[in-house]
């Protein structure tokens, strides 16, 4: 029965690959939201529960190709607009969790090479682009 040392070995892997899309620091854990090659943004958990949902772009606009993490940060890129903006290979967001800090840092570089009004609104209507468009599950409005 070779079949299933092969796919506990996927499970695995899979599993591993899943776990590099997160950072923590113990006070904070910080993972990507979406899929690869289109990952959406990150949201932010502290204990059991979410607690900021973070997204590149409103309506699925922004995608990044890759999430990376390295030590307790997390890099988004590069990052594109579908349709529109266009955006040159460098583009990125980053979030670094702090040592026992609560509040992730979030930096980022944006190449914006075009924006095409017209194939927006198509797509999108007559809406404004937000960047960096952030969510407080449970917040009083």
């Amino acid at each position: 029965m070779v079949r299933l040392p092969i796919l506990l070995v996927a499970l695995s892997l899979s599993l591993q690959a899943a776990g590099a899309q997160q950072v923590d620091n113990g006070v904070v854990r910080v993972r990507a939201l979406g899929k690869p090659g289109a990952y959406t943004g990150f949201a932010v958990a502290s204990g059991d529960g979410e607690v900021a949902r973070v997204l590149f772009s409103t309506h699925g606009a922004m995608t990044a190709r890759a999430a990376k993490a390295a030590g307790t940060s997390l890099r988004f890129g590069p990052l594109v607009g579908t349709p529109t903006p266009k955006l040159g290979p460098g583009s990125y967001v980053k979030v670094t969790l702090l040592p026992g800090s609560p509040y992730p840092k979030v930096s980022f570089h944006l190449d914006l090479q075009r924006f095409d009004r017209a194939a927006w609104e198509k797509r999108m209507g007559r809406v404004p682009f937000h960047f960096l468009a952030c969510s407080l599950p449970g917040a009083e409005v």
